[in-house]
């Protein structure tokens, strides 16, 4: 067994030598895996492997090293991996080592003119208080440079100071004037989502809602009491379904919360039935007196019992 390992092993090498020498780089190496699967130690395997690693290099190094002088370095890269999947050298792996230096600096200076660039026009745009322009400006420096904590503090400065700007706003103080609390508070919220971390933002807010609650309340009051006065309208109209109906709507309307409305639900009940069952006892008796009046007139058409 140690024989044919042996004798598979001598003649594996010389084919993969001789492709070598052939410049089929791809087939030698395929005939040297072959090899270490049968004798993984091989050291004559290795060298052979090793060797083809630094010819491949060497050929395709011409176009690795143009590409870096011009400052290709992610095309260099990509290139320089390929062969890496294929060859593991170490001239390759400083090569490429290099490349993502070079390529890391050179990102790292435009991002720079970038950032400039970008600060310069915020400059401009701030001088001119146009904070929504502004903010969108710092907001992609921030996305290109999220730990930036220059950018980060200009950007929450930039966002107080257009919330500031439209809680001072014409806009703000005639809803407000106006008693339209629940449009200023759609136009809190549009300011909310600018910056929700804003303490003055979220006081404002608060406020606001307590006046929308007392304002709902108030308006539910006045609903009310006005419905009151219908049904006693209603009620004293003799109108008692009406007044059943609307009385019963109120009690809804109030949550079953208010006395007042119950009470008014309770005596249009009590004066509905109460007129009902006067409608009733009136028909009987109509029913009895017509009967008395026809046996009277008619006693042949009645048997008595």
């Amino acid at each position: 067994m140690k024989n044919e390992i042996k004798e598979f092993t001598e003649r594996g090498i010389k084919i993969a030598e001789t492709l070598m020498k052939e410049g089929k780089y791809l087939d030698s190496l395929q005939a040297c895996k072959e090899i270490l699967q049968v004798d993984p130690d091989n050291a004559k395997t290795n060298q052979i492997i090793a060797e083809i690693g630094d010819r491949m290099f060497k050929k395709n190094f011409p176009l690795l090293k143009d590409l870096y002088k011009k400052g290709h370095y992610e095309e260099a890269i990509a290139a320089g991996e390929k062969i890496g999947i294929i060859i593991r050298n170490n001239h390759l792996s400083k090569f490429i080592a290099k490349c993502k230096s070079k390529l890391a600096k050179k990102q790292n200076q435009e991002i720079g003119i970038y950032l400039r660039n970008g600060i310069k026009n915020h400059k401009s745009l701030a001088k001119k208080k146009d904070w929504l322009s502004a903010i969108a400006i710092l907001t992609e420096l921030q996305s290109v440079d999220p730990r930036n904590e220059k950018i980060r503090e200009m950007l929450k400065n930039d966002r107080i100071k257009y919330i500031d700007n439209q809680m001072h706003s014409d806009i703000k103080q005639n809803l407000l004037k106006e008693k339209k609390y629940e449009e200023l508070y759609g136009f809190y919220r549009n300011l909310f989502a600018v910056f929700p971390e804003y303490k003055k933002l979220k006081n404002e807010m608060q406020k606001l809602e307590e006046e929308i609650d007392k304002k709902n309340q108030e308006t539910k009051s006045a609903y009310t009491e006005e419905n009151l006065k219908k049904i006693k309208t209603m009620l004293e109209n003799k109108q008692f379904e009406d007044a059943v109906k609307a009385s019963q709507e109120t009690v809804i309307t109030t949550k079953f919360k208010n006395k007042k409305a119950i009470t008014a639900y309770k005596k249009a009940i009590a004066s509905n039935e109460a007129d009902t069952d006067r409608k009733l006892t009136g028909m009987i008796d109509k029913i009895i007196t017509d009967l008395k009046a026809d046996s009277l007139a008619n006693p042949e058409n009645f048997i008595r019992i």
